[in-house]
């Protein structure tokens, strides 16, 4: 359970040591840190993953560890701290959002084909992974245009 000091804290140790940005239109946030505890802690929080860099295996510097949450998860946590943040890490926090928002939601969320059939149980053919909607097969083998 993730208490409203857990919230606070995580606003604060993001403000200064987190980042804000996204890949492949997916919202992710990372921080990196010498000490283990403030990631460890956020990974106990959230989830996410940890890494260790250890830095080219230079003895001269610390190894670093990164941790990052990423997708809907990532979201969310940026939408529960927002008002915490300084208006410049907002800018970034609604920035992300806005890339996450207009991009196209994962295909397996879909409710319809791109043709507008509903995914229906006993409509939809599924093959590896993949599924197709019947009723555009049906058209597609008459011949006529899908399209119109």
């Amino acid at each position: 359970m993730i208490l409203i000091n857990d919230i606070y804290w995580t606003a604060g140790f993001l403000e200064g040591e987190g980042s804000f940005g996204s890949r492949y239109n997916s919202p992710n946030i990372r921080a990196c840190q010498v000490e283990k505890y403030p990631v460890q802690k956020l990974k106990f929080l959230y989830g996410g993953s940890l890494l260790l860099d250890r830095r080219n295996g230079n003895p001269k510097y610390s190894p670093i560890s990164r941790w990052q949450l990423c997708g809907i998860r990532a979201v969310g946590l940026m939408m529960s701290i927002y008002q915490l943040m300084s208006p410049k890490r907002q800018s970034e926090i609604l920035n992300q959002l806005s890339i996450w928002r207009k991009a196209l939601p994962y295909t397996g969320y879909r409710t319809h084909c791109p043709r507008g059939h509903p995914y229906l149980p006993t409509e939809t053919r599924r093959k590896n992974g993949w599924r197709w909607c019947r009723e555009c097969d049906r058209i597609r083998k008459k011949g006529e245009s899908i399209n119109g």
